[in-house]
């Protein structure tokens, strides 16, 4: 059964529907009032999902459609944010070499670490899934995923698919914690939404990169296009105007209009590239689907970052689930970087883009504890590109 049938069986089941699945890719179903109204359907009706070979007499279903929309709303809040704790004996266990995990994470470019040791612990990760729309010239949807541990605020993008695969399966997942386990309260949802202001505008430019450069690769041919067509007439007008000029009883009408007619030729350029901006201009929505805040077993490395005269103690936190550890996020911009940083002010941990020199007064500050401008000259940042961070790693 594909996935998306398969969730659309199983929300129609829990809403009270009868459903069945019949072949090739569909449902048959007897509705509720509720869900017949929700999803525009009659009280027995036939969905059909996949690009070919439905059922006969069906409506087809497809997540490009407004069938998102109809779901939603059929849905409601319910389930969009879950508190749950995983725990069982393949969680437990930790790395041979915790030491190894820290020399992968704390490459420093001006700064040094120190091992702290390494013990079991618990921690809570926070999933949190956004349904992204980007209207341009063409509107593109998409669904963004990241996962953040909350001892530390950092990126556990790693732990996705595994846990997701795990809590699709319902098991070892509990709503309570061990009684001899003790965690710091959770995130509240103004924290929550802090990180995601923070962190969240960086992973939302990067997965609308592709959809981005497409647009502007249509506005650069277009642009083209007018300005071909533009320099063509001006040029007609200048041949025009130098042809007179040549003659002996030259018509200073016609070069007057010639001038003229340069000078409409200027502004409906100009009038057709703003034309141009407004219609490849983005507007980005982004809409929260569902939090999911989970506790779970990890074993914890400990380090201390030391930066001159200056310490600051750091965790990662190593998962027995994904076998990998979390990586730090830059408290800059949000980019997950190869090699770090640390500013001499608070000891934020940089990429090198955000500890770099002014390009007007070549004072070297960091972008966290001054964002925005420059704090000698008060020039503008100049905001960093996606392509810097790993592969694998507005609203």
């Amino acid at each position: 059964m594909s996935d998306a049938r398969d969730i659309v069986r199983r929300l129609l089941t829990l809403e009270g529907a009868l459903v069945e699945p019949i072949e090739p890719e569909g449902l048959e179903l007897i509705a509720t009032p509720r869900i017949q109204q929700a999803l525009s359907i009659p009280e027995a009706a036939r969905l059909g999902f996949g690009s070919a070979d439905w059922p006969e007499q069906s409506t087809r279903v497809s997540l490009e459609s407004d069938w998102i929309d109809r779901l939603y709303g059929l849905i409601g809040n319910r389930g969009r944010c879950l508190r749950l704790t995983a725990w069982a004996t393949r969680f437990a266990g930790g790395p041979h070499h915790p030491e190894e995990i820290l020399n992968k994470q704390c490459i420093f470019d001006n700064a040094t670490y120190r091992f702290a040791g390494s013990e079991p612990g618990w921690t809570r990760f926070l999933l949190l899934s956004f349904r992204i729309t980007a209207v341009s010239d063409e509107k593109r949807e998409d669904i963004l995923s990241v996962c953040v541990n909350e001892s530390n605020g950092a990126c556990a993008d790693h732990l996705l698919g595994p846990l997701l695969d795990h809590l699709g399966q319902q098991a070892d997942v509990f709503t309570h914690l061990p009684t001899a386990v003790k965690l710091d309260a959770p995130w509240t949802g103004q924290e929550a939404q802090r990180w995601c202001a923070k962190f969240l505008p960086r992973r939302i430019q990067m997965r609308l990169s592709p959809f981005l450069r497409g647009m502007e690769r249509r506005m650069a041919k277009d642009a083209d296009r007018l300005h071909t067509y533009c320099s063509a007439l001006r040029t007609e007008s200048l041949q025009r105007i130098e042809e007179e000029r040549e003659k002996a009883a030259r018509d200073d009408a016609i070069v007057k209009r010639e001038e003229l007619r340069m000078d409409a030729i200027e502004r409906e350029y100009r009038a057709k590239l703003a034309d141009l901006s407004r219609k490849y201009a983005m507007t980005v929505g982004v809409q929260l689907a569902q939090a999911v805040q989970l506790a779970m077993p990890i074993h914890r490395i400990r380090g201390v970052l030391m930066r001159r005269k200056n310490k600051r103690p750091i965790h990662v936190d190593w998962n027995a689930l994904s076998k990998r550890s979390d990586s730090f996020l830059c408290e800059g911009c949000g980019a997950i970087a190869p090699t770090h940083a640390l500013c001499d002010d608070r000891l934020h941990i940089l990429c090198l883009a955000c500890l770099s020199n002014c390009p007007h007064c070549g004072l070297e500050y960091c972008r966290a504890c001054y964002a925005g401008k420059c704090p000698r000259c008060h020039t503008p940042s100049v905001p960093t590109t996606p392509s810097a961070e790993r592969p694998e790693t507005r609203t």
